[in-house]
């Protein structure tokens, strides 16, 4: 794990995220739980994905539509996982900030997910205007809610029957870390 390094993405190395973003996608309920609340048959669109980070990562935390991304590489450089943040969108909800990550299948199971969230803990803690750090993650996600509640998220409640994905039942958890 100390070979791994964290690296912040300025929207010049959007391309090169976006290529990772979409082969992760593709995994998605693959040898483990979905970590999307997406169908096998369902991905994501490139021109969406794109809209969704462009023009928000040049953004000072603070600023409207602000957004910070990361990439945890191995030392080959091979994009190993990602995270990122990004104001909400509700007004008077400026001290929170949406959580999203993922790592990649060949990384797992060697620290990556805590590493990249314990850093992006630090990064909101370094940041006086963000209190909180809100995630929403598939209850049937075992692996990725003991990773949060190990790092003391707090679980504020599961919506039962979200989604209903290729005949099945998904249930959305939420929760939240005071930072």
């Amino acid at each position: 794990m100390s070979s791994i390094y964290i690296e912040e993405v300025g929207p010049d190395q959007l391309e090169e995220f976006l290529i990772y973003l979409e082969d992760h996608l593709k995994e998605n309920g693959r040898d483990g739980p979905l970590f999307q609340p997406l169908s096998s048959a369902q991905l994501l669109d490139g021109n969406i994905l794109r809209r969704k980070f462009e023009g928000s990562l040049g953004k000072q935390v603070g600023e409207k539509g602000w957004r910070k991304l990361w990439l945890a590489r191995n030392p080959e450089g091979k994009i190993a996982g990602h995270i990122d943040i990004r104001a909400r969108q509700e007004p008077n909800a400026g001290h929170r900030v949406l959580l999203g990550m993922g790592v990649d299948k060949g990384h797992r199971r060697m620290n990556i997910g805590q590493k990249l969230l314990s850093f992006v803990i630090e990064f909101c803690q370094q940041h006086p205007d963000i209190s909180w750090l809100d995630l929403e993650v598939l209850a049937e996600n075992i692996p990725a809610k003991s990773l949060y509640q190990k790092l003391k998220f707090k679980d504020l409640g599961t919506v039962e029957d979200m989604f209903q994905i290729e005949g099945k039942s998904y249930g959305y958890t939420s929760m939240t870390l005071k930072v």
